[in-house]
């Protein structure tokens, strides 16, 4: 709480509220929630950053980016180089 807070919402309908600093794999490299932009980023599937690993998943266009007011989120960081995070 207390924290900038977004709603994304991505191509496929799912809608999320996500910390302004959550880290999030696009098309043009790593960017925070308060950085993505609706109709021009799309997020990289996941374990295919950096476009070392083929992975089968659809990679989803962020649709739409808004502030909204602050709510509890809980992330967890994964044990990786690039320390992504699951929301």
């Amino acid at each position: 709480l207390g924290r900038p807070c977004y709603e994304i919402v991505f191509s496929d309908g799912t809608t999320i509220v996500a910390d302004a600093q959550h880290l999030w794999p696009t098309g043009d490299g790593i960017r925070t929630s308060a950085q993505l932009r609706g109709g021009l980023d799309t997020i990289a599937p996941a374990g295919s950053a950096g476009g070392r690993v083929a992975v089968m998943a659809p990679p989803l266009q962020i649709a739409a980016v808004r502030r909204v007011p602050s709510v509890a989120v809980r992330c967890v960081e994964v044990d990786n180089p690039a320390h992504l995070y699951l929301a």
